[in-house]
């Protein structure tokens, strides 16, 4: 799975879709994996 390069994430796990408008908030975890996956990491 990709993240849409139109995806903005902060250091405290706020995270906005531009495209869609909508805002999320993901814990310590969450933050990790998105930022993982950002980076090219896969989910294998």
């Amino acid at each position: 799975m990709k993240i849409r390069k139109n995806i903005a994430v902060n250091d405290t796990g706020f995270v906005f879709d531009s495209s869609t408008g909508k805002p999320f908030t993901v814990n310590e975890v969450g933050l990790e994996i998105i930022k993982l996956m950002q980076e090219g990491l896969s989910s294998d």
